[in-house]
């Protein structure tokens, strides 16, 4: 799936591109000797000369960098672009992506999250550090899903609310079980906006609600699967046992083409269990259901490690799953 990548770095270097600004190389490191180790056919755009102001005398001091360390980000990804995808797996490590990993955690530090506008919702922060899911998800992945993916939601879900009559108003992150409520509630009423602002909410409400719930399922080492739970009642009456149950998540993930979701909810019809798939950012809070977990299918997800195999990181996420907050959501559904 070299082409899927490179489509990848593409759009990602094109956000960057309009975040940062490109530095000149020193003096005394010309660009000619930065990009030497460069591949015969690295794009043009990392052989062309910066349009910028010749450097001031005080960028002319000697630095002991590698060359790498010296070019701006959007050249970093331009170089991973330029790189086969070969050279960026074959490194050695039991995952094969060290390589791809270093560049992408450079490229998206905390610092470099997407900046959130102003509204009644925030980036809730991650409950645990970028790699103590590993060896299920590793740190590059967090760190681009959470910091980039979530907090691009959450800024576009505040810029579509901003003057809408009835959004939820500021401070309402303050309880997080309270935003969780009021967001799902939000996403019920999708038909009360107009054609332009529903299209923005649903996509990035969807975005926001099921982040949150996918990160808050996680932990590290997992909570195990208890069969005389509420939950674990209920699941093991549905599908006959948990091995049936991760064989459906498996099958219905599979089955999804392109990005979405699996979801496991309560039925506001019958008051009972029930699992589908749902495409792009919908879930079953739109239809007025209880979400209790689910699993993010689009490949920002994954890909940085699993690359094209989707089944492999469905199987490992159980190792990580929080029964524990699953089981909550479902208590909190059937009152």
């Amino acid at each position: 799936r070299e082409a899927d990548y490179r489509n990848f770095v593409r759009l990602t270097s094109s956000t960057f591109s309009k975040r940062t600004r490109p530095h000149p190389p020193t003096a005394t490191q010309p660009r000619s000797h930065m990009l030497a180790f460069l591949p015969v056919n690295a794009p043009r755009a990392l052989a062309a000369p910066h349009r910028t102001r010749p450097c001031s005398p005080v960028m002319a001091a000697p630095s002991p960098r590698p060359a790498t360390a010296a070019m701006p980000r959007r050249a970093l990804l331009q170089l991973a672009l330029a790189l086969p995808l070969a050279a960026i797996t074959a490194s050695g490590t039991p995952h094969g992506v060290s390589l791809q990993e270093k560049l992408l955690v450079t490229l998206f530090p905390p610092a470099f999250a997407a900046e959130a506008a102003a509204g009644p919702f925030a980036l809730p922060p991650l409950k645990y550090a970028y790699n103590a899911l590993e060896p299920a998800i590793d740190e590059a992945t967090m760190k681009v899903h959470h910091d980039a993916h979530f907090a691009a939601y959450v800024s576009n879900l505040n810029k579509a609310l901003a003057g809408v009559p009835g959004a939820p108003g500021p401070g309402v992150m303050e309880d997080t079980a309270a935003a969780q409520k009021a967001l799902a509630k939000l996403l019920k009423g999708l038909g009360r906006f107009d054609e332009n602002t529903r299209g923005a909410v649903q996509n990035n409400g969807g975005g926001v609600l099921n982040h949150w719930i996918f990160f808050d399922d996680m932990v590290p080492g997992g909570r195990p699967f208890k069969d005389d739970s509420d939950l674990g009642k209920a699941v093991v009456g549905g599908w006959g046992s948990l091995d049936e149950f991760k064989k459906t998540v498996k099958d219905l993930g599979l089955k999804r083409f392109g990005s979405g979701w699996v979801w496991l909810y309560v039925d506001s019809k019958t008051n009972k269990l029930a699992m589908r798939s749902y495409p792009n950012q919908d879930n079953p809070a739109m239809e007025g259901h209880e979400v209790v977990m689910g699993i993010d299918l689009w490949e920002h997800a994954y890909y940085l490690k699993y690359k094209n195999k989707r089944g492999d990181y469905i199987d490992a996420w159980w190792s990580v799953v929080n029964w524990d907050a699953a089981s909550d959501r479902y208590a909190a559904a059937m009152r």
